[in-house]
C-alpha cells in the first residue's frame, strides 16, 4: 500500500472512532480496519475495566471466536508492569525489551506470538 492508501485508511479509522454513540463498537471497528490494513491475523484491543483490575476485550465476533473465552478479560498485573510502564515520556518499544516477551504468561504468548 502506498502513502496515499495508508492516509486514506487512517482517515477511515479516525472516522470510525469519531462516529456514532456506541464507543466500544467504534473501537472494535477501528481495530478491524487496522488488522485489514496491516494484514495481521489478530488485532484485539483491551481496555482497562472501571475497577482497574482487568483488561476487557473489545473485538468483533471474528476476533472473539479466534481468541476464545480465555481472553475475554485479562488480569492487569501480568501485563501492566515494567518495562511497559515507565516514568519517561518516550514510549517503550518492544524491540528494545525482547526479554519482556518471555515474561508474559505462556498462554498469551502462544496465541499472540504467531
Amino acid at each position: 500500500m502506498d502513502r496515499g492508501g495508508y492516509l486514506a485508511a487512517l482517515v477511515r479509522i479516525s472516522d470510525a472512532l469519531l462516529s456514532g454513540d456506541d464507543r466500544l463498537h467504534q473501537v472494535a471497528q477501528a481495530a478491524t480496519m487496522v488488522r485489514q490494513v496491516t494484514g495481521a491475523l489478530l488485532a484485539p484491543v483491551f481496555l482497562m475495566s472501571e475497577t482497574g483490575r482487568d483488561h476487557l476485550l473489545v473485538a468483533d465476533d471474528e476476533q472473539r471466536a479466534l481468541l476464545g473465552e480465555r481472553f475475554t478479560a485479562l488480569p492487569v498485573a501480568p501485563y501492566v508492569r515494567a518495562p511497559w510502564l515507565n516514568p519517561e515520556e518516550m514510549p517503550v518499544w518492544g524491540r528494545e525489551h525482547l526479554d519482556a516477551w518471555w515474561l508474559l504468561p505462556a498462554d498469551f504468548r502462544e496465541v499472540f506470538g504467531q
